[in-house]
């Protein structure tokens, strides 16, 4: 196994997980996507996303989210 840098040590282990499951991986890209629009707006002052459907969807965001802020 190789071992991982500095920067792949850093993310968070939840969102490794969700990004290898095939169910919720394109919903965690695009929450990635619309954060990196969010910080490239300077005019947009707030982002929120659409209701997800279940509690680990609405997790998922708060750590996509918390990823970007730390």
């Amino acid at each position: 196994m190789a071992a991982m840098t500095e920067k792949e040590a850093m993310v968070d282990p939840f969102l490794v997980e969700a990004l290898q499951n095939p169910r919720h991986r394109l919903t965690i890209l695009s929450m990635e996507i619309d954060i990196q629009k969010f910080f490239q707006n300077p005019e947009q002052l707030q982002l929120e996303f659409l209701p997800f459907p279940t509690s680990y969807m609405r997790f998922a965001a708060h750590r996509v989210a918390q990823h970007y802020v730390i």
